[in-house]
């Protein structure tokens, strides 16, 4: 019994530290994007201006579903995400009425009007639209599945505002990723 006790302590400390790490590892993986409606980041923009990211998207959409899934639930994109940018999601085939940047659009057809405005008319889904704090475009949208590397290297280059200094070829050689 002597011996079970000196064997079996150790393994309990042990195991204890095994689970603590594994549980933290676990806790920072289920960081989310901490997704917003037009107006909440319209609010949000008035106390602190941030750079916006709207996801554009449909619920048909197979591709969509996989940027959720493959990009924006990884635990670095959503962290960074989250600290520096605001982000919208919008459903480009919504019914209800939007009022963005002092106008208020409504879905007049099979996709919204605010959708078809963002998009610059080019529906493709999904589709990333990049917005300073005064909602100027920083790029074109961009109407494609993003991979979270390919998704970490444009927000890098928009937040850094890389864009103001150098083309994104001559960013994306220097790029150093943190995935």
């Amino acid at each position: 019994m002597k011996y079970f006790k000196f064997i079996l302590l150790p393994v309990i400390i042990v195991f204890t530290l095994f689970i603590s790490a594994f549980k933290t590892e676990q806790d920072s993986k289920h960081e989310e994007i901490h997704w917003m409606t037009f107006e909440q980041m319209q609010e949000a923009q008035k106390k602190k201006p941030k750079k916006v990211i709207i996801d554009m998207y449909t619920d048909w959409c197979g591709w969509c579903k996989k940027m959720d899934k493959t990009t924006f639930e990884h635990p670095v994109i959503a962290k960074y995400v989250n600290e520096n940018f605001y982000a919208v999601k919008f459903n480009a085939e919504s019914k209800e009425p939007v009022v963005f940047n002092g106008k208020k659009y409504e879905n007049s057809g099979r996709y919204h009007d605010l959708a078809t405005t963002l998009m610059q008319g080019k529906l493709g889904f999904p589709t990333s639209i990049y917005l300073d704090d005064k909602f100027g475009y920083v790029t074109e949208p961009i109407a494609s599945y993003l991979d979270a590397k390919q998704f970490e290297l444009i927000i890098s280059y928009i937040n850094t505002e890389g864009y103001k200094k150098q083309p994104f070829e001559q960013y994306q050689k220097t790029f150093k990723s943190k995935l």
